[in-house]
């Protein structure tokens, strides 16, 4: 049986830890072991605990890129890395978004989303939903 999103997740953990020299098991604290040790590289930028969930249509990369007033600045040029601490277990819940800017020859942002047990995309229509009491931080780099 074939499992493309969970193939990438180990790809990307065994890349992570080939950069730091860590032996870190989940997706999660490779990105943390990175942060950590590249402290120059990432920096935080925004943090925020949500007091109500955002599911389904309200949901999108976009969304929280507006949500941070960071729209403009990722059109410009930034890229940023969205961690989120999800208190939710569904499929759709979303994990982690990269958002850089616009690939060669496009005109529109793009954004890489990784979801608890689904999916990874680059569509920024795709829901990315999250739970009342998650932790989502931001970093620039």
């Amino acid at each position: 049986m074939s499992t493309p999103l969970t193939d990438r997740i180990t790809g990307l953990t065994a890349q992570a830890n080939a950069v730091t020299g860590a032996s870190d098991t989940t997706l999660t604290d490779a990105v943390g072991t990175l942060i950590a040790g590249f402290g120059g590289v990432f920096e935080l930028v925004a943090e925020e605990i949500l007091t109500e969930d955002v599911l389904d249509y309200d949901a999108t990369p976009a969304l929280w890129l507006e949500r941070f007033g960071l729209t403009q600045s990722v059109a410009d040029g930034s890229r940023y890395f969205f961690m989120f601490d999800n208190t939710g277990t569904s499929a759709n819940h979303v994990r982690y978004i990269l958002f850089c800017p616009p690939l060669s020859g496009q005109s529109n942002i793009h954004a890489i989303s990784v979801r608890m047990r689904y999916s990874v995309t680059d569509d920024l229509t795709t829901w990315c939903n999250a739970n009342a009491g998650s932790k989502i931080s931001v970093y620039k780099f």
